[in-house]
């Protein structure tokens, strides 16, 4: 490897400091780097950055923060397209994803210059979110106009994240109609991508769900319960232990299925095989 970009979260890297020393080791050894969250001479979060700017023969990602900025980074890196690899410096507290402490980093690059490093594959989820659109023709002047100007977004669903189901947001239509985003209907289908896992759960009134699950067509049983976890084994040690599921080697090719405080006395998670 000689190509890096260096996705750093400030809040950690004051200053950007360890983000220059490592730039400036790659350099000084016939590398290139660039960091993704100084562009147009400000600093951006890591969750800000435009990958579309990121160079397109980037070789490897480093990653310096947590597990949760090198889970964002990995999601948002695989929606735009990029599958290469990543390694994360922790600059937080558990650090289970982050190979590498804080500048311990620097003796280790040489290590990825000279190709001496295993690769170590961790599943993904794929998922889909639906949103539906309500379309205002009052004050349109012709349909273009509608289409362009008086479009709202209604999450119906929720994803990875606690959403309220009744915000509406305004937004353009070229917002949301791209590669990942389809409309059908009345309603958008956007793909979505987690390392972790992907979480059903209430929002609004406090009520339990009923939820029924089904796997490649056939039902596995019904969980009256807040929501539902479907993790993968990276995810295992994340919201999933939290809520009771089993911890299990990341590198395992399995799902898991954790109802999330089930109100029912015979509910437990289910591991399934990664194809299902």
């Amino acid at each position: 490897m000689r190509k890096f970009a260096i996705i750093t979260n400030a809040y950690k890297d004051k200053e950007m400091e360890l983000t220059h020393k490592i730039i400036s080791y790659i350099q000084e050894y016939g590398g290139e780097a660039v960091s993704m969250c100084e562009q147009e001479g400000t600093i951006r979060d890591c969750d800000e950055i435009d990958f579309s700017l990121m160079p397109k023969d980037t070789e490897c990602m480093i990653v310096l923060g947590g597990d949760g900025t090198l889970i964002r980074t990995a999601t948002r890196a695989r929606k735009h397209g990029f599958q290469i690899p990543l390694i994360g410096v922790n600059l937080g507290t558990l650090g289970y994803l982050c190979e590498l402490e804080g500048e311990s980093i620097l003796k280790n690059l040489q290590k990825l210059m000279k190709d001496t490093y295993m690769l170590e594959e961790r599943m993904m989820l794929e998922g889909y979110k639906k949103t539906d659109i309500h379309i205002d023709n009052e004050n349109a002047n012709d349909k273009s106009t509608d289409m362009q100007h008086n479009i709202h977004i209604k999450d119906t669903d929720v994803q990875n994240e606690n959403r309220n189901n009744e915000h509406i947001k305004s937004t353009n239509i070229q917002d949301i109609v791209n590669e990942n985003v389809k409309p059908v209907n009345d309603t958008v289908i956007e793909k979505v991508w987690a390392l972790n896992d992907i979480v059903i759960h209430r929002a609004g009134k406090l009520s339990l769900l009923t939820i029924h699950v089904y796997v490649d067509g056939e039902r596995l049983g019904t969980y009256d319960a807040d929501g539902i976890i479907i993790s993968t084994p990276t995810g295992s040690t994340g919201y999933n232990m939290s809520a009771g599921g089993p911890i299990v080697d990341p590198k395992a090719k399995i799902l898991l299925l954790t109802p999330i405080n089930a109100h029912n006395l015979n509910s437990k998670g289910i591991i399934l095989r990664s194809e299902d």
